[in-house]
């Protein structure tokens, strides 16, 4: 069987996954090049970058008829290997987001099992296409026989769920860290988790749109269903982009925390670590302290992170980010009520109380109050 090969060799979509390939690959030399103090998960990330560049290339080796042609005769078991990085999708983005927030998580051996769905998909491209004759390779990729196939639709439906769960998985780790860094910093600033959740639901929408592509083509209008194919490449090619511009802005931002529960085995209270705190707390003002996390304080407290952090929770009944911000708080509506301070910006006094983010700090104030700081000030100031 014959396959004619298109007299041009790149057409205007067949450019824009080469120039996807080509900056998906130097995004990832940048990335790793600019690695601080989360190299892990640097890594990481250059490895999604990578895949996605592997991805790429794959569709433009399938889908172009020259290059599919080229491919046939010289290589044709390479054509689908790239689609594999699917499967590597889900778990690169579950070990990105843990490494990025949790600073002390482990990788074991048991996390090897997140690569089964991937052997088991290549075992089954290479009994169906891989490992045949080089003439059965020819009928079924000519025409493209096996990318409409039965065994290529449950692989398409499979791989873009698995990005769908293991998109949960994350989103379920970036709430438990949300929890988790209010036991520990003072500033939580709503910037520093939004990114991630663009970044996995990103990857979330995406699958979610490719199964809806090929439910059209399956079942209601084939020639639809490959016009927003290539529409799809377009908006993977914009999303990965803004997606590393976001993460090399804002993942130094991220204060990763321990993979330990500071919760425990519940310890008794001390009457006299409460003493020690609460007069710590008056004489020396430590919430005035921009940065404040729960390591420093415990330090000046000459406690254990756990004994300190149990009784912020059972005594005081808030965790670390609410009690600092509530004395942060309190020096805040005293300043505005001050006539010294009238002359004052909201965020000059923000600041002066030990408040470094402004949206923490109006949330913060509304929540208690009932009003705004301006409001509060015309009333009381």
């Amino acid at each position: 069987m014959a396959l004619e090969a298109s007299p041009l060799l790149f057409n205007t979509n067949d450019l824009t996954l080469v120039v996807a390939v080509v900056q998906y690959l130097v995004l990832a030399i940048l990335v790793v090049s600019a690695t601080g103090e989360q190299r892990r998960a640097s890594w990481l990330l250059a490895g999604i970058l990578t895949i996605n560049a592997a991805i790429a290339l794959d569709t433009l080796l399938v889908w172009s008829d020259t290059l599919r042609h080229l491919m046939l005769q010289q290589w044709p078991s390479g054509l689908l290997i790239g689609s594999l990085g699917y499967w590597l999708q889900g778990p690169l983005l579950h070990f990105y987001t843990r490494a990025l927030l949790f600073r002390e998580s482990k990788f074991t051996w048991l996390d090897s099992g997140h690569l089964l769905p991937l052997c088991f998909a290549a075992i089954g491209l290479m009994l169906g296409y891989s490992l045949r004759s080089s003439e059965v390779q020819w009928r079924l990729m000519s025409g493209t026989e096996f990318l409409y196939g039965e065994w290529m639709k449950w692989n398409i439906y499979l791989r873009n769920a698995s990005i769908l769960i293991y998109g949960a998985w994350c989103f379920r780790t970036i709430l438990n860290y949300r929890r988790r860094v209010k036991d520990r910093f003072s500033d939580a600033s709503d910037r520093q988790h939004h990114w991630l959740w663009w970044f996995v639901g990103g990857f979330m929408a995406l699958a979610a749109w490719a199964l809806l592509i090929h439910a059209i083509g399956a079942y209601v209008d084939l020639a639809l269903s490959d016009r927003l194919g290539i529409f799809t490449n377009y908006l993977n090619f914009l999303f990965v982009n803004s997606l590393v511009i976001l993460s090399l802005r804002y993942a130094r931002l991220i204060n990763s925390v321990s993979d330990a529960n500071l919760a425990g085995e519940a310890e008794s209270i001390n009457p006299e670590h409460i003493g020690r705190i609460e007069r710590y707390m008056a004489s020396n003002k430590p919430y005035l302290q921009h940065d404040l996390n729960l390591e420093q304080l415990a330090h000046g407290l000459s406690l254990p992170e756990r004994s300190l952090s149990q009784a912020l929770n059972r005594h005081f009944g808030k965790n670390f980010f609410e009690f600092i911000n509530g004395y942060r708080l309190e020096a805040a509506k005293a300043m505005l009520a001050s006539a010294e301070h009238q002359q004052m910006s909201i965020l000059e006094l923000l600041s002066e109380s030990g408040f470094s983010s402004k949206s923490t700090f109006n949330a913060f104030f509304k929540q208690a109050t009932g009003m705004t700081p301006t409001a509060y000030r015309k009333v009381n100031g």
